[in-house]
């Protein structure tokens, strides 16, 4: 009876809320609006925060789902006319939103022309949304659960800004030809959109031409900070002030770059960790770069339970595994090109991506499934794990440059250093 009286009064709000009053279509997508705004907002400041190299005491991301979305955040595209996506996502809600409140407040002046603008903007909207969640099932790695709530409620927002124009798909179309007839063609508007003189809608995009120009002016900020702090000589003294931590390197350590180079990286890392790839991405660079000054070492430091004891959590829960399918690749001589696909494509809910990755780039699949079963790897793994334990090591990616510990792990940074080291 319970259950009985509790679903019929969720039917009955429901009911309420989207058939019997008027103005729920505009109280759900205001509830929408302030959702999608708290989601853009935390990935701008993340952006703003990490870039500054001051992460987010709270990193929603992995606290709620387990997966940062760091990736997502610093990827080739998150970025437009250099300005995070969050920030666009804000602009977008704003504009609309604008539009929206607007269309209340002139009801009986401009309601129709507003809200057919607020739906043509938000087709523009769940159009970028489908591009950006292609991108994120093409490439797991930038898979962001935070970025999919926001892409989620962007659907459900054009539906039912759809359902307050009242309109039919067909209608909308034939609106906006004769719009574009209007601006384009000079034809004759309506009398009421010539007595409002197109003020409605001109003060939502100056709203969010200032808030664009807002949000450029503080990454310009960060960067000019961080320039302007950044200063060589006090980075060297913090260098050699440093504890040089004695890290065990031997002839089957997984190095790239000369091996006989002055200067030595050893770099602690796991492959679910998003700053990880992307601190990978910059590795050839930093080789190339330096002209045989650089070798990079890598080391196993998987945050999962199900290997390392300081994981209390477990995180990363196929770390582990990315770890001993990269060793048994390894034993094939084809570490690198294994490590920089596991980075590239993810890592799913399973192992079978190993087995997949490995058959793509040649390896005998036979002597992989071995040696992915080998206790001899496994204890491979374990023994970088508590080098890392021993070094004091907490998260990755965590870097030894000839043995000091690193705290900017910047291209820039590492460049200058490697050029004072090698001297």
């Amino acid at each position: 009876m319970k259950n009985w009286t509790s679903n019929k009064l969720v039917q009955f709000f429901l009911n309420y809320m989207l058939m019997n009053s008027k103005n729920s279509p505009y109280f759900l997508i205001y509830v929408i609006i302030l959702l999608s705004l708290i989601v853009s907002g935390y990935l701008l400041f993340n952006h703003f925060a990490i870039s500054m190299g001051k992460p987010l005491e709270y990193d929603l991301c992995s606290t709620v789902f387990g997966k940062a979305c760091d990736a997502a955040v610093f990827s080739g595209s998150s970025m437009f006319m250099k300005i995070p996506v969050g920030g666009w996502g804000i602009i977008y809600l704003v504009v609309v939103g604008c539009l929206i409140i607007m269309s209340q407040i002139f009801y009986n002046k401009a309601k129709n022309e507003l809200l057919q603008i607020a739906f043509w903007f938000s087709v523009i909207g769940i159009g970028l949304s489908l591009f950006y969640m292609v991108i994120m099932l093409l490439n797991p790695i930038l898979l962001c659960p935070i970025c999919l709530i926001f892409h989620i409620l962007n659907f459900i927002f054009f539906f039912l800004i759809k359902k307050l124009t009242g309109m039919s798909f067909s209608e909308l179309y034939r609106a906006l030809f004769k719009a574009l007839g209007i601006i384009f063609l000079g034809k004759p508007a309506t009398k009421t959109f010539v007595n409002w003189k197109w003020l409605t809608i001109i003060l939502p995009l100056v709203l969010g031409l200032s808030i664009y120009q807002w949000v450029f002016m503080q990454g310009l900020n960060i960067m000019n900070e961080k320039l302007a702090n950044y200063d060589p000589l006090i980075e060297i003294e913090k260098f050699e002030a440093r504890k040089i931590w004695d890290i065990h390197i031997s002839e089957s350590d997984l190095v790239l770059g000369p091996k006989d180079a002055p200067v030595s990286l050893v770099v602690y890392s796991d492959f679910e960790c998003s700053l990880c790839e992307m601190f990978a991405t910059n590795f050839k660079e930093l080789i190339a770069y330096n002209r045989g000054r650089l070798k990079i070492i890598f080391k196993y430091f998987p945050l999962s339970s199900s290997c390392n004891p300081i994981a209390t959590y477990d995180l990363h829960p196929l770390a582990c595994h990315a770890a001993v399918a990269a060793e048994a690749a390894h034993k094939q001589g084809k570490f690198w090109e294994y490590h920089d696909l596991l980075f590239k494509n993810g890592i799913g809910d399973n192992d079978a991506v190993f087995f997949e990755l490995a058959q793509s780039i040649g390896l005998n699949m036979e002597q992989f499934k071995s040696d992915y079963e080998s206790v001899e790897i496994q204890n491979n793994i374990t023994s970088d794990i508590n080098e890392g334990i021993q070094l004091g090591i907490e998260g990755t990616p965590t870097a030894f440059l000839n043995g000091r510990k690193l705290s900017d792990l910047s291209a820039k940074n590492i460049n200058y250093l490697v050029k004072f080291s090698a001297h």
